[in-house]
């Protein structure tokens, strides 16, 4: 089973705080779609919180499957108890320039280069299915960002 992905979509809700938010899909070197990334904050982002869900599509709608409010710095610092957030900090440290721990630094230009979906984190038995990711950006309890990722679970 392998991850691929389709369509992301990357949008600033707050110019005050992003300068910048950059994505797209291209082919890895192994030939694998892969998710691309570069943000510029405008200010020290000392934490990050947000909600991230992720719906998997059943006949021509999407249900989620899970739903829940995110501490991304948590995340970031391995210490979320959910699978599915530590296979994709996993991910991440692999591809990024992220830091461990918050805080996001002014004027940086952080990146994503190359995110994939590891296939040894899906179980074999796992049936296709496309799917749909959100995650949403706080910073002070004020939104930032969103993305949106499409993509599908496929048999190789």
């Amino acid at each position: 089973m392998i991850g691929e992905f389709s369509k992301v979509l990357c949008e600033i809700q707050d110019p005050k705080i992003m300068e910048t938010f950059n994505c797209q899909i291209k082919q890895t070197s192994k030939n694998l779609s892969g998710i691309y990334a570069k943000f510029k904050l405008l200010q020290d982002v000392t934490n990050v919180n947000g909600f991230y869900s992720l719906a998997i599509k059943h006949v021509n709608k999407f249900i989620n499957y899970t739903a829940q409010e995110m501490n991304y710095c948590e995340a970031l610092h391995m210490v979320h108890k959910q699978y599915l957030t530590q296979m994709v900090a996993v991910g991440l440290r692999r591809v990024s320039n992220f830091p461990l721990d918050c805080s996001f630094k002014k004027d940086s230009v952080y990146y994503v280069n190359g995110f994939t979906i590891d296939e040894k984190f899906i179980p074999a038995y796992m049936p296709k299915f496309t799917f749909k990711a959100d995650g949403t950006f706080f910073f002070n309890n004020r939104q930032y960002a969103t993305i949106t990722i499409f993509g599908s679970v496929v048999r190789k």
